[in-house]
């Protein structure tokens, strides 16, 4: 599920369309949801929310894009 880009040493998580958790994820690189989450995330980079991604629960992360539909409150880590 985890990839490392050789070029820049950043973790990369992918949850995919489809695809549904229900617990907390944390991840110390990137994340993208497309698929739906029933939990808290906290990453310590990126988090990408995709048109086909939910969350419902709070988010940590450093940065983030959300473009899908999502119950979440967002905060610093």
């Amino acid at each position: 599920m985890a990839r490392s880009n050789e070029s820049d040493g950043v973790m990369r998580n992918h949850l995919a369309a489809g695809t549904e958790v229900k617990g907390d994820i944390s991840t110390q690189g990137d994340i993208r949801i497309d698929g739906k989450v029933e939990g808290s995330i906290t990453s310590k980079g990126k988090l990408v929310v995709g048109n086909t991604g939910v969350i419902e629960g709070e988010v940590n992360c450093v940065t983030g894009n959300v473009s899908g539909l999502s119950l979440i409150h967002i905060s610093e880590p």
